[in-house]
């Protein structure tokens, strides 16, 4: 699942085609397994293969509005997106999510962002990344 407010943004993701230099960190097992390197006019490129790309499904959402239940997460990633929110914003965006993340599961946010004064229903395990307690812990 991934969503953004943005329809162009969308609609960019859904392709999956990026420059070659915006991979460079991507190991190189992946990129032969689920990328293809561009030739011709997309010299320079690589698209993700349909194999990865079908297994996305893409949504318009607003992350202030509540989500749709559509499944518990193991993961959900809100990287460089809370630094454009005040505090209040923050605590209700992060406490429309978390009911969506499973037990044990993690909340991943950018680098130079934090949860500090946001909510404490998650602990930090690394520099960005939370963990929702196992139930009963």
């Amino acid at each position: 699942m991934a969503s953004d407010i943005s329809s162009q943004v969308l609609e960019k993701a859904r392709k999956g085609l990026y420059q070659a230099d915006r991979i460079a960190e991507v190991p190189k097992q992946y990129l032969s397994r689920y990328c293809l390197k561009g030739v011709g006019e997309y010299q320079g490129t690589m698209l993700i293969g349909p194999s990865l790309r079908e297994r996305v499904h893409f949504m318009q959402h607003n992350l202030t509005e509540t989500p749709a239940k559509l499944a518990e997460f193991d993961v959900i990633f809100l990287r460089n997106v809370m630094i454009y929110f005040n505090q209040e914003t923050k605590r209700q965006v992060v406490s429309k999510l978390l009911p969506l993340l499973r037990p044990g599961g993690y909340f991943i946010i950018g680098h130079s962002e934090s949860l500090n004064g946001v909510t404490e229903e998650v602990k930090l395990v690394a520099s960005a990344v939370y963990r929702k307690p196992q139930q009963g812990k």
